[in-house]
């Protein structure tokens, strides 16, 4: 996760450094070489980049140019440790679609190891889970979630991957909450609930939501209280007024 520092190097320089597997003792590239180098940078969307030095571009562009280099070598499979650490969530996401797109369309096989779990099960063709001390356990990502596999990654027998929510929540701490409404609206309520470790309501109790306009209605014995959001809702049940 350290700051590559290359000096004053330009991107298209450091991507050509690539091609050293490839080049004499005197490292001068051949058209060849050249043609790779632009492949790799074209292929990683850099090509705006090429002639800025390398000081003067974001953890993102950086990023980039160093899957550029990757690229320009030319192997067969491109090996990465944890590339989106120390990105913003958009970067994460850009980096590692941009990872997918060059498998497909360069038809490299690209291995990644990261503990970003929503945006690999998002991106990834296939998971390779290495618990420790038991066997590699593979598959899609999707089917490893429907068998409930994605929970040998989780440290205590307390938590799981929830397969409706795609989040990971405690096991004691589902929800007995009844809501009724979009299922959108109930999902960022059970959220904000949960967040605030409320489970459950006292008996007879149950909560509607209207979308436009946003309304939440708590139910009780045929009256109703109505709460403009959903913070409101959450401090009123603080405030244990419901008891």
């Amino acid at each position: 996760t350290d700051k590559i520092r290359m000096g004053t190097l330009s991107v298209r320089q450091l991507v050509e450094l690539g091609r050293i597997p490839h080049t004499g003792w005197l490292g001068s590239l051949s058209p060849t070489d050249q043609n790779k180098v632009e492949n790799a940078i074209e292929a990683t969307n850099i090509k705006y980049l090429a002639d800025r030095s390398l000081s003067e571009l974001s953890d993102g562009q950086l990023q980039k140019v160093m899957i550029a280099r990757a690229l320009a070598q030319d192997g067969e499979i491109l090996l990465l440790d944890e590339p989106t650490a120390h990105l913003d969530l958009v970067n994460r996401l850009e980096i590692m679609r941009l990872l997918k797109e060059i498998a497909n369309k360069e038809n490299k096989a690209v291995l990644i190891t990261t503990h970003d779990l929503e945006i690999a099960i998002e991106t990834a063709d296939e998971f390779w889970l290495m618990p420790c001390g038991s066997p590699l356990i593979t598959g899609l990502p999707e089917d490893l979630i429907i068998q409930q596999k994605l929970d040998v990654l989780l440290p205590s027998q307390s938590m799981h991957f929830d397969k409706k929510t795609g989040k990971i929540k405690g096991k004691a701490n589902d929800s007995d909450i009844i809501i009724k409404g979009p299922e959108f609206l109930k999902k960022w309520i059970e959220s904000a609930l949960a967040k605030n470790n409320i489970f459950q309501l006292p008996e007879n109790q149950f909560l509607s939501i209207k979308e436009s306009p946003f309304e939440l209605d708590l139910n009780k014995n045929g009256e109703s209280t109505t709460f403009r959001s959903i913070r409101d809702f959450v401090d009123y049940l603080k405030q244990g007024s419901i008891s």
